[in-house]
């Protein structure tokens, strides 16, 4: 994950994976849990965040989290468009990929 280059500092969350007729299975705290100890990335209003993975998802979901749950929207081309109003934001990410999925989050502050 970056923004104008800089690498924003994410955690991994829950997550599953199957391979090998394995698979895996690990429960996480919720993003604003995950994220807790981590001062806030600043960000410019508007600015574009570029998600890079090894192994390219099926799908990508990104969204604001409000409470319990994200606004969950669909990630096109790996580029999430940040908020424009100035405040501190906690991100949760969902990518699925044939072999499971993960949710990944970040705290921003857009200054």
């Amino acid at each position: 994950m970056a923004v104008d280059g800089e690498t924003i500092d994410h955690r991994l969350g829950t997550y599953t994976w199957s391979t090998g007729g394995r698979g895996v299975v690990a429960d996480a705290a919720a993003p604003p849990l995950l994220v807790k100890n981590m001062n806030p990335h600043p960000v410019a209003p508007g600015a574009k965040l570029h998600l890079q993975f090894d192994d390219r998802p099926l799908t990508i979901e990104a969204g604001v989290w409000n409470g319990g749950d994200a606004d969950w929207r669909s990630v096109q081309n790996g580029i999430i468009t940040l908020p424009e109003k100035k405040e501190a934001y906690i991100y949760a990410i969902h990518a699925s990929w044939k072999k499971g999925n993960a949710i990944y989050a970040f705290f921003i502050e857009v200054r």
